[in-house]
């Protein structure tokens, strides 16, 4: 099938074009620097504080991948699920989008949460972890690139690739970036995301919660907006 395939030039795929897309315009927050509270019918919290930082193919994208699963085994999953009760939480690195994110979810706390998430940033930038635990880390960032792609999927995968424009040497670059990463590049790195002006705290929760939480936070509150 594959040689019929490649007789037949896969059929025009690999010559199609890709069309512009319009972004959505939905639901957005209003600023940098802002909190945001959406009022659902729930107990619980829903967080995230997100920071802009680089592109995929910026050298300190793979080591962010590593520095967060570095404050995930070393702070966030202890201190946000076993501490804290919520159901799920940690941080995550999105280099296509060039976000750092920390997040928490079905969870019944808000401020501390917000604390965590400050707290595991602090550890990292301090390298308050050691070098055993920054290479248990480095392996779960490479065990997700190298995972083994089924017969079914590697069409697929290629595809993505190619609009995403993730060449083989721009992934392989990545994967050296996140391999070789130093403590030192992951205390940069996170002290990076940690002084950018661009980030912005949203929370899904119950009105009552982010009410009774805005009474601490009385000099950086959450707006409280409707759908």
């Amino acid at each position: 099938m594959l040689e019929r395939c490649k007789k037949q030039g896969f059929y025009g795929i690999s010559d199609l074009e890709f069309k512009q897309k319009s972004p959505w315009d939905g639901m957005r927050v209003s600023s940098f620097e802002t909190r945001e509270a959406f009022p659902i019918a729930s107990p619980v919290a829903f967080t995230s504080k997100v920071y802009e930082t680089a592109p995929y193919v910026a050298k300190e994208t793979a080591i962010l991948s590593v520095a967060a699963k570095l404050l995930n085994r070393k702070i966030l999953h202890t201190k946000l699920r076993e501490q804290g009760g919520a159901y799920g939480g940690g941080a995550s690195n999105k280099p296509l989008g060039g976000l750092f994110l920390f997040y928490a979810y079905r969870d019944p706390n808000l401020l501390s949460t917000l604390d965590v998430f400050d707290e595991a940033l602090a550890l990292g930038i301090e390298g308050q972890f050691t070098l055993e635990e920054l290479e248990e880390a480095k392996l779960e960032v490479i065990q997700e690139i190298d995972s083994p792609l089924s017969p079914g999927s590697r069409g697929h995968a290629a595809y993505l690739w190619k609009r995403e424009g993730k060449t083989l040497e721009k992934r392989e670059a990545f994967r050296k970036g996140a391999l070789n990463a130093t403590k030192d590049e992951i205390k940069h790195a996170l002290k990076q995301v940690m002084t950018t002006t661009k980030t912005r705290t949203v929370t899904f929760c119950g009105k009552a919660l982010v009410t009774k939480e805005n009474e601490t936070l009385k000099s950086n509150p959450f707006i409280i907006q409707n759908f």
